[in-house]
């Protein structure tokens, strides 16, 4: 692995270890959330004028106080209960094929081998990490964009057609990499 990745791996696993010891301490360090969370009223008014930056916040707290009631009578299911309940059955059966599709795409392959990849097609081993870079940077632009269509649009024909052109386009990755060889 080259140091550089190494080290942007290490860096992301601060943030994460940061992260989580960040929300661990916010109880203790009087986090406003943790008022609200806690049940403890008598802070939650003075929370949320300083967050909100304006006297009257008796709206807002009475939506978190009914939403922390609906959350307080809320039923925990086991999962064979889930897949048993006729009135979520479709949505589950849709995200389990979504994300069996996701994993079958080839997506996750093409990432670990993105270094041979980029060395195959030319590019100098020193670029590879930043085009890498680059690549997960459109991906993720790509992921808020997404998201902003799919409301738009609608889910089942944004599923369809992705899955399509990710075949169509993984296919043709397939047939140029297979072919790279014969051609040089």
């Amino acid at each position: 692995m080259p140091p550089l990745r190494k080290y942007t791996l290490l860096v992301n696993n601060g943030f994460a270890i940061s992260a989580a010891l960040l929300m661990a301490c916010s109880l203790q360090a009087g986090a406003f959330e943790m008022l609200i969370v806690g049940r403890f009223i008598m802070g939650v008014d003075g929370a949320f004028q300083t967050f909100l930056g304006k006297e009257d916040v008796s709206r807002e707290v009475e939506e978190v106080l009914m939403e922390s009631r609906v959350q307080r009578n809320v039923q925990l299911v086991s999962v064979l209960e889930l897949l048993r309940s006729p009135l979520v059955r479709w949505q589950v059966f849709t995200v389990v094929i979504t994300m069996a599709c996701y994993q079958l795409c080839g997506l996750n392959a093409i990432w670990f081998y993105t270094n041979s990849i980029f060395e195959k097609a030319g590019i100098s081993p020193e670029k590879i990490p930043y085009i890498t870079l680059s690549t997960g940077g459109i991906e993720t632009l790509a992921a808020i964009f997404s998201g902003l269509v799919i409301e738009r649009l609608g889910r089942r024909p944004l599923l369809m057609g992705g899955f399509g052109l990710m075949a169509l386009f993984f296919g043709i990755l397939t047939i140029t990499l297979t072919l790279q060889d014969n051609l040089q």
